[in-house]
């Protein structure tokens, strides 16, 4: 193992967050000269578009977050409840809207 390799493998350990900051197994490296006691690495960096002028899905798509969980079913599948998109008007994902009538339906014995 070089000491490029070496390296990499440290700065994977520090940063790299799956889909967030990744590091490739050949990505340059730049040791610094002394007395900095480190090295530069390159790296990928996820770029979020929501919400900006580069957004890649029309505002229509329902990009509300979920009133009850706080999460935004603009992701396709959405992680949370599998589903493309909360429909426009939509207050609630579909699993916390399922949640929802499960909780009644425990409490109120069927009865909402």
């Amino acid at each position: 193992m070089t000491r490029d390799d070496m390296i990499r493998n440290l700065a994977c350990g520090q940063y790299v967050e799956e889909g967030t900051l990744e590091i490739d197994m050949d990505a340059k490296v730049s040791e610094c000269d002394a007395p900095t006691n480190g090295a530069y690495v390159q790296a990928w960096v996820f770029v979020d578009f929501t919400g900006t002028a580069l957004d890649k899905k029309p505002a229509s798509v329902g990009n509300t977050p979920c009133a009850r969980c706080g999460h935004a079913c603009h992701d396709c599948p959405c992680p949370k409840c599998s589903l493309d998109i909360m429909e426009p008007g939509d207050t609630m994902c579909v699993e916390c809207d399922r949640d929802m009538i499960d909780e009644a339906t425990a409490t109120y014995g069927g009865k909402t």
